[in-house]
């Protein structure tokens, strides 16, 4: 039985009730507010009644397909997801336009981000193999790039297509074009996320310093620390700000840098002045499954949405779309019409 048939009084999904309160809140909102503030799951969790929220399934994204620890995404140039389904060892596509998951390949061991480079080539970052690789699809196999890793936990590249990569151990190292590959840094907090900001900048997300350090890749300084370096939350300025294990990161139309804030159970912004807001995520005490104990599932509004450990993220600029990934429900979820939306989520 399929995700979208599960409705009879012997299951009904959680989020199914949140979407019927939502839709009767939304209806009372302005028609700007009405497309802005929308977070919706793409695909995973159960597929049947009681089943388990984790799984390895191709099919109809929203009714059959399911994960396990979903973490990095990038979006291709055509506007398909792809996924670094971690636990399942996999890298999976999503049609988002048809509505299809598919494999792409198999057999990896625990990658955890993927990523294109300027021409179009997809490459995953192999964590538990300490290597980077690229991905051909004709022939549903990978191809070294960069190998003898420290649990490679990120990348990007930038516009020249220079490859940066972070390591769990507390490295970033760059690699060129010609595969010459130096550190840039070695002095990093348990890196997970990394991001290019319009400024040519390096943002890169410190997970157990609980904060987000942004470099200059020339002089390999730090030019600014946004988080005050011990775990919490609060928006605001950057030294003012606080952080929860922040993992992955991505920026979107308006070089306004988001980070998918995990222990925090929110996606937050950072702005080009370093202030820091929430995008997605609501307080404790307005969590649905019980009073300051964990978020559960809930789509909606940003101000009624509940998220539990977002990991991965990406934004696609032609929809103006963010994804991001959970990896406690299993999840790939989204917010669109990003830029409409109102920093009025988790106050």
């Amino acid at each position: 039985m399929m995700k979208s048939q599960l409705t009879s009084d012997a299951f009904q999904p959680r989020w199914y009730f949140t979407a019927l309160v939502a839709t009767v809140l939304l209806l009372a909102l302005p028609s700007e507010q009405l497309a802005a503030q929308e977070v919706t799951t793409l695909g995973g969790g159960p597929v049947i009644s009681d089943g388990n929220f984790f799984g390895f399934q191709d099919g109809n994204t929203q009714d059959q397909s399911q994960f396990e620890s979903p973490h990095g995404l990038a979006v291709s140039s055509n506007g398909s997801l792809f996924v670094a389904d971690s636990a399942n060892g996999a890298i999976r596509q999503i049609d988002v336009n048809g509505g299809q998951t598919m494999t792409v390949v198999t057999n990896l061991l625990s990658p955890h981000d993927v990523t294109f480079d300027p021409t179009g080539n997809l490459y995953v970052a192999e964590t538990g193999a300490g290597r980077i690789a690229r991905i051909n699809f004709f022939l549903g196999s990978v191809f070294d790039v960069v190998t003898g890793l420290d649990r490679p936990s990120a990348m990007t590249f930038d516009s020249a297509t220079n490859l940066y990569v972070t390591e769990f151990s507390g490295r970033l190292v760059k690699v060129t074009s010609a595969g010459e590959g130096t550190t840039v840094r070695n002095d990093l907090k348990s890196p997970s996320g990394i991001a290019i900001l319009p400024s040519g900048l390096i943002a890169v997300s410190e997970t157990t310093a609980h904060s987000v350090r942004i470099l200059n890749p020339i002089t390999t300084s730090t030019v600014q620390t946004i988080g005050s370096g011990n775990p919490g939350y609060r928006d605001g300025q950057s030294q003012q700000a606080l952080f929860n294990g922040p993992q992955h990161l991505t920026v979107d139309a308006q070089g306004t840098l988001i980070v998918a804030d995990a222990g925090n159970h929110r996606l937050r912004r950072i702005d080009g002045a370093g202030i820091v807001t929430t995008l997605a995520g609501i307080p404790p005490e307005n969590w649905e499954s019980c009073n300051l104990c964990f978020p559960g599932w809930a789509d909606g509004t940003v101000d009624i949405a509940e998220l539990r450990s977002p990991t991965g993220v990406a934004y696609d600029a032609n929809l103006d779309t963010v994804y991001f990934s959970e990896t406690h429900h299993h999840l790939i979820r989204q917010i669109s019409n990003l830029s409409l939306i109102a920093t009025t989520g988790g106050t």
